[in-house]
């Protein structure tokens, strides 16, 4: 699954991500954990 990084807290360690596969955008917190960056893609 990707997504794109709304927002990133550094003090809480949580980041904000959109569903990119997801039929509307719905932000969504998860601990930093959980995401890993993706090499080579650019904005």
């Amino acid at each position: 699954m990707q997504a794109r990084v709304v927002r990133v807290e550094a003090s809480k360690e949580e980041v904000t991500i959109e569903i990119l596969e997801a039929a509307f955008t719905l932000p969504i917190t998860v601990h930093a954990d959980y995401v890993r960056e993706l090499k080579g893609v650019e904005e």
